[in-house]
């Protein structure tokens, strides 16, 4: 419940959800006078986490709006329209894809329909149709999904049309695209959408949309942000604000030039805030500006297991591949041998990792070495430990040989691999104190 006067987020808790269908209901307390209350936007959010990895997960994408009293007789596009362009490359596994229309009936004596298609175009001019179903004059409600499987570099929109002006009118609510990802090794790249702008705004400033980001939410994934518009006849220019309530100030790479009738992505990552913010759409130049949302593109990597055809090479975190290399000393230590069963898939991929990316993990295992080393108790002063000089080099030159070691066929004991990254981090510590009292134990 909120008593502001001005547009404000507000978010909930949800202690579970069931599958069905929810709503999103308005009411007020002012049972002495009159009040109206007004909602820009409502979501549903669902903050995905595991320890192991993530098998399913399911995008949604809006690309429609609220339409009334719809009573063309040809296709068109549903007004104030938003677009989804499908790019494999940012999928894996490829999505199972739907497209669902939420719409109402207005006609209830059954003596027309209303008709709504699935079209795809690469140009914006020339629509071609995917997939159409029909629904007859009934008064009612009606959420209707649909599967279709979606091509790349195709832009994909939705049209509907009445059998005539007085039969078959229809209001749409909203329509969107669901891309579904389930496998059992877990997802490596997916796509998350956030909507700011969801309906016409033609004029300048920061328009109330809220969204809430916190860096907190993407740990263990590489995340590259980008912002989309789409607009209407007028092209409109804008930007992103974080602390719109506040002080706000730009999210760099955040501007976005709009072109009429299309749906345009900004050409780099954004720098996204390193706290939790709220982040507003900025319209600098006025047009007609139909959807503002920004993009996720994912790439999944620590707590993932990987097989034999996924190397770390592919991974796109070094913090990754750390958490892969914990998990194969896990199973090390539990007494899986080398070459056999998950353990042995795990030290296959970390094979295939690159001289170069070898090298970068080394660098950061070296740095878990100097912390290791101080709470075994091993003295650090001025870089020196038992009059080793331990510089981030020579530790990163001592691990990257135990790599080697272990790479070409050497093996870890159940009792030494406590975990492989403290394995080799105490072995480089080993090497640099003159006495050897660094123990394994210790």
């Amino acid at each position: 419940m909120t008593s502001d006067l001005d547009y404000t987020r507000k978010r909930g808790s949800i202690s579970s959800l069931t599958s069905g269908e929810y709503y999103v209901r308005l009411g007020h307390a002012f049972e002495d006078r009159p009040a109206t209350v007004y909602c820009q936007t409502a979501r549903i959010i669902i903050i995905q986490s595991a320890t192991d990895k993530i098998t399913d997960t399911e995008t949604q994408i809006e690309i429609g709006s609220y339409e009334a009293n719809i009573t063309r007789t040809s296709y068109a596009l549903l007004a104030n329209t938003k677009f989804w362009k499908y790019e494999s490359a940012n999928w894996d596994p490829t999505p199972t894809c739907y497209w669902e229309v939420n719409f109402e009936m207005l006609d209830d004596k059954g003596k027309g329909s209303a008709y709504f298609r699935l079209v795809k175009t690469t140009n914006y001019s020339s629509w071609t149709q995917v997939d159409e179903f029909s629904q007859s004059g009934d008064g009612n409600v009606h959420r209707t999904r649909r599967s279709f499987t979606p091509e790349n570099g195709y832009i994909y929109a939705i049209q509907s049309y009445a059998t005539d002006d007085k039969y078959g009118e229809h209001t749409v609510y909203l329509a969107k695209i669901i891309c579904q990802q389930s496998d059992e090794n877990g997802i490596s790249k997916t796509e998350s959408h956030f909507m700011l702008v969801n309906s016409l705004q033609t004029s300048t400033g920061l328009k109330d949309f809220d969204q809430y980001y916190n860096p907190n939410d993407w740990d263990g994934v590489d995340v590259d942000w980008y912002h989309e518009i789409a607009c209407g006849s007028s092209a409109a220019n804008a930007k992103l604000q974080e602390d719109p309530n506040g002080s706000p100030s730009d999210i760099p790479n955040s501007a976005v030039t709009g072109q009429a009738n299309k749906l345009v992505r900004g050409s780099s990552a954004m720098t996204m805030p390193t706290s939790a913010e709220e982040i507003d759409t900025y319209i600098t130049s006025a047009g007609d500006l139909t959807l503002s949302r920004m993009v996720a593109l994912v790439v999944v990597g620590a707590g993932q297991t990987y097989d034999e055809s996924v190397g770390l090479s592919a991974a796109a975190s070094l913090a990754a591949a750390r958490s892969v290399i914990l998990s194969l000393a896990t199973e090390m230590a539990a007494g899986a041998a080398v070459g056999e069963g998950p353990a042995g898939s795990v030290y296959a991929a970390l094979a295939q990792m690159p001289a170069a990316a070898q090298a970068q993990l080394a660098a950061l295992i070296a740095q878990d070495a100097l912390t290791l080393a101080a709470q075994a108790g091993v003295e650090v002063s001025g870089g020196l430990v038992f009059g080793q000089s331990l510089t981030l080099a020579a530790v990163a030159g001592q691990v990257q040989e135990a790599l080697a070691d272990l790479l070409g066929g050497a093996t870890l004991t159940a009792a030494t691999a406590l975990s492989l990254e403290r394995e080799l981090s105490l072995a480089a510590a080993l090497d640099l104190a003159a006495d050897g009292q660094l123990t394994a134990s210790s």
